[in-house]
C-alpha cells in the first residue's frame, strides 16, 4: 500500500471517529457542545412573599386647593383651632399646632408647649420600629409540641391575631389558623393511633403585667385595648365587632379555641388546657405574615 493510500485510508478513519463522537454528542452520549434535546424551559418567576397581595390604589381624599385660593388670615385660624379645642366632645386634654406646610409658619396653636400622651398617631411610630427590627420578612410562629407520647403544648409566639378556623394568606387579622395547625397535628398523630391527648398551654414569651397600670379600666372593658399575650384568637374579642369586649385571658381562650379545632379534626383533649413550659420533641407551627 503507496503512502497516498494510507494517508486517504488515516484521514477516513479519523473523519470517520469524528464524525461518530459528534454524533455521540448531538444525543449526549459524550461530553460536548451539541445537543439535539430541545432547549430548557423558561425559568418560573421568582414568587412573591406568602400573604403578599398588590396594593390598592391610592384614592385622593381632598381635591387639590385651587391656587387661586385666598389664604386664611392668621388670626381666623386661631379663632378656628381655639374653637376647635374648646370642644367638649374631644375632652379636657388637646392640644393642637396648624402649620403651614409650605413655609413652616404656625398659623394657629393650642398647648402647644404642653405634654400629652399620644393617640393612635403613635402606631407611625410603632410600624416603623417594627419594619426595621425585627424586619418585614419576619413571622411570630405559634406552635403546637409533642411531649412524650399524649401530651400536646401550645406554645404562643407573639401572634394575637389568630383565628379559629383556618387560616387566610391573604389577610393580616387572621393570616394563621388554628385550624390548620390543628389539622397537622391530627395528622400525625393518627400515624400512631392516638386520637385522645392533654393540652398544656405555654404563653411564658412574655412577663410582666398583661395591661399596663397607666391603662384606663374602663378602655380594656370597652375593648380599645387588648391585654397582652403570647397568643390570642382576632386579638381576644369576645364578639364580631371592632371593639368589643376582650377575653381577660386571651392566650387560654386561644388554648379553648384550639381543643375545639382539635376535635373538628377527631382528637379528643382529656380534661382542660393547663399551662406548663414544654420540652421540645416534635413540633408543628402555624406562622403568622408580617404586619403588612
Amino acid at each position: 500500500m503507496g503512502w497516498g493510500t494510507r494517508a486517504g485510508v488515516t484521514i477516513g478513519v479519523v473523519l470517520a471517529l469524528t464524525g461518530g463522537y459528534l454524533v455521540a454528542d448531538a444525543v449526549d452520549v459524550v461530553p460536548g457542545m451539541f445537543t439535539t434535546a430541545p432547549p430548557p424551559r423558561e425559568p418560573a418567576p421568582f414568587p412573591d412573599p406568602p400573604g403578599a397581595v398588590a396594593a390598592p390604589p391610592l384614592v385622593t381624599g381632598l381635591p387639590p386647593l385651587d391656587d387661586t385660593a385666598s389664604v386664611p388670615e392668621d388670626a381666623t385660624v386661631q379663632d378656628l383651632t381655639d374653637a376647635l379645642v374648646a370642644d367638649q366632645r374631644l375632652g379636657p386634654r388637646v392640644g393642637a399646632l396648624v402649620v403651614d406646610a409650605a413655609t413652616g409658619e404656625t398659623l394657629g396653636s393650642a398647648g402647644a408647649t404642653t405634654g400629652h400622651v399620644p393617640a393612635s398617631t403613635l402606631k407611625v411610630l410603632t410600624a416603623a420600629a417594627a419594619l426595621t427590627s425585627p424586619g418585614p420578612d419576619a413571622t411570630l410562629p405559634t406552635r403546637a409540641v409533642l411531649d412524650g407520647l399524649d401530651t400536646v403544648v401550645l406554645v404562643g409566639g407573639g401572634d394575637m391575631m389568630l383565628a379559629a378556623g383556618e387560616g387566610d394568606p391573604t389577610a393580616v387579622d387572621g393570616h394563621a389558623g388554628l385550624a390548620d395547625l390543628a389539622a397537622q397535628v391530627a395528622g400525625e398523630l393518627r400515624l400512631t393511633g392516638r386520637t385522645t391527648i392533654t393540652l398544656q398551654l405555654d404563653d411564658t414569651l412574655f412577663t410582666g403585667p398583661a395591661v399596663a397600670p397607666s391603662v384606663f379600666p374602663g378602655n380594656v372593658t370597652a375593648g380599645y385595648v387588648a391585654p397582652v399575650a403570647a397568643l390570642a384568637v382576632d386579638v381576644a374579642r369576645l364578639e364580631d365587632e371592632e371593639y368589643a369586649p376582650r377575653a381577660p385571658d386571651p392566650a387560654m381562650a386561644a388554648a379553648e379555641a384550639f381543643v375545639q379545632a382539635l376535635a373538628a379534626e377527631g382528637v379528643t383533649v382529656s380534661g382542660d388546657p393547663v399551662r406548663a413550659p414544654h420540652r421540645r420533641t416534635r413540633a408543628w407551627s402555624a406562622r403568622s405574615s408580617p404586619r403588612r
